[in-house]
């Protein structure tokens, strides 16, 4: 039997970047919580300002702020757990120009030897896209805007990872949504028996 391959993402799901993003808010003005919030409640709450976001994200990805930033709890025993039984892809918004960046803060996190590849698509490409043209078991994010339309994710087990004692509802009944890793582990434990099943 061929190893599935899950495709995680980088940036809020296995990098915890919640409290950059909430810092760069609160001097802004906007008080954002303390619970990690999607892309699309952050900017509902700063008024629908999308430029305010970008801006935002351009300095909480620069590489001076990544090298800061810790893991999301948990993301190392299950990825380390999930290694045993898939290949494990990282799949990126960011550009080739952060790959030593990358590279070095999942080595010394602890996180590069359980990762098959390290795949940058930039802010245009298409993560359902490219997990269906490699043929992936599942894809893990922060931002349901790369989980998709469901008519695009054929094949493909969409997890929303929301990391907040407040689960939210899932958007469609084709994505799973998750509030820890211990519950990412439980759905892609369960979509690699269905898979040995078959």
């Amino acid at each position: 039997m061929t190893v599935p391959g899950i495709a995680i993402d980088l940036g809020g799901t296995i990098e915890d970047s919640w409290g950059s993003k909430r810092s760069w808010f609160a001097a802004q003005g906007f008080d954002l919580g303390r619970w990690p919030r999607s892309r699309r409640e952050v900017i509902d709450q700063i008024n629908g300002d999308e430029a305010l976001y970008e801006r935002m994200a351009a300095e909480v990805y620069n590489d001076a702020n990544v090298r800061c930033r810790r893991p999301v709890a948990g993301v190392r025993r299950v990825c380390s757990n999930l290694s045993r039984r898939f290949r494990i892809f990282i799949l990126t918004s960011r550009t080739d120009a952060q790959r030593a960046l990358t590279r070095s803060w999942l080595r010394r996190h602890g996180l590069i030897d359980q990762v098959s590849e390290i795949v940058f698509l930039g802010p245009s490409g298409s993560k359902l896209a490219w997990c269906q043209a490699g043929n992936m078991s599942a894809l893990v994010d922060d931002d349901i805007r790369h989980l998709g339309p469901t008519e695009e994710a054929r094949g493909v087990k969409r997890v929303l990872f929301c990391a907040s004692p407040h689960k939210p509802q899932p958007p469609c009944e084709h994505i799973c949504v998750a509030v820890s890793w211990v519950e990412i582990q439980a759905i892609l434990q369960a979509c690699f028996n269905a898979l040995a099943a078959e």
